[in-house]
């Protein structure tokens, strides 16, 4: 393992592929990549270059309206000192038959390096990705909605902004402020012109504090969740591939410290070898100037096994002074 190895935190495909291929010994291709992502043996990561916008939360197993326990904290991944319970109501996202997403209705900004869950989206890209390397056909449908990150136990769905609702709330405000300014012949354009000594002239109580409240909305908009919706691709985001070097070594570890193969099981004989066999017992007994079907026999044998460090029980010995009794009858 060179020093610069241990210096990584993450491994490009790229370089991922020669690194298990000098480790395994044997050709690894991308689409080997992509297999082994798509099966669960290789957990594949996602390096977010630019920040991205999602939602944070835990994926639980239940049925709607069941009381779920949670033991980290929904939006760091923390265990936490005192567990509490949620309920799985109709903020919970569905993910699966009794498997939800449990969110805390915002949205959070997040970088770095996350694994991606397999269970979403990112699942469907992947086998697109592997399909494309095989030349194989598109897959068309995801096992559920959405693309999910996770790093440790905090999971997040990405998104992206809905310029469709972003603009409908911003013409809301607008509407807003055109209801209170208007009727005192003032614009949108001139207010907002206006210097902030002189900014609420003219304007009672009620009405700065309603335009302050469509102010702070106009500000805090962009942290809405509303006006955010699901990220369908990766494109979506400044990102690349990546390969975490802890997952690397354990996944190569894990090929090495495999148990050797059960060695397959004896075959029974066929009735020929079984023949054959007992013909020999008995040309070697009779050699012996011993009847196999004489009685009393297998004592005598079975002291003669034992002196050979190869003992045999009686029964053993009568069961084949029988069959060789049987094969020359």
């Amino acid at each position: 393992m060179s020093k610069l190895f241990k210096l990584k935190s993450f491994f490009t495909l790229d370089e991922a592929i020669r690194y298990l291929s000098d480790s395994l010994e044997e050709p690894v291709s991308l689409s080997d990549i992509y297999r082994l992502a798509m099966d669960k043996h290789l957990t594949l990561s996602v390096r977010l270059i630019n920040q991205a916008v999602a939602i944070k939360g835990q994926i639980v197993s239940g049925q709607d309206g069941d009381l779920v326990q949670l033991q980290t904290d929904l939006v760091t991944g923390e265990a936490l000192d005192e567990p509490y319970s949620v309920c799985i109501d109709d903020d919970a996202i569905p993910i699966d038959i009794n498997k939800w997403f449990l969110i805390d209705g915002k949205v959070h900004v997040v970088d770095g390096v996350w694994d991606l869950v397999m269970i979403g989206m990112e699942a469907l890209e992947i086998e697109r990705l592997y399909q494309n390397e095989v030349n194989g056909p598109d897959p068309v449908v995801a096992d559920a909605p959405g693309l999910y990150l996770k790093q440790g136990d905090m999971v997040c769905r990405l998104q992206k902004e809905s310029f469709d609702k972003t603009e409908e709330t911003l013409t809301d405000i607008q509407s807003g402020l055109e209801f209170i300014l208007e009727p005192k012949g003032i614009s949108v354009d001139d207010f907002l012109a206006r210097d902030n000594d002189n900014l609420y002239d003219d304007l009672t109580d009620d009405e700065v504090d309603n335009i302050s409240l469509l102010f702070s909305l106009m500000r805090n908009q962009v942290d809405g969740i509303g006006n955010y919706e699901d990220s369908c691709c990766l494109a979506d985001h400044s990102c690349q591939y990546v390969i975490r070097t802890s997952e690397l070594t354990r996944f190569v570890r894990s090929l090495q410290d495999e148990p050797e193969p059960t060695p397959p099981a004896e075959k029974a004989l066929t009735t020929t070898e079984r023949n054959t066999l007992l013909t020999f017992i008995d040309a070697l007994l009779k050699e012996q100037q011993i009847d196999s079907s004489r009685k009393g026999l297998a004592p005598s044998l079975k002291l003669m096994t034992e002196k050979a460090g190869r003992p045999i029980s009686e029964n053993t010995i009568r069961k084949i002074l029988n069959q060789v009794s049987d094969i020359t009858a």
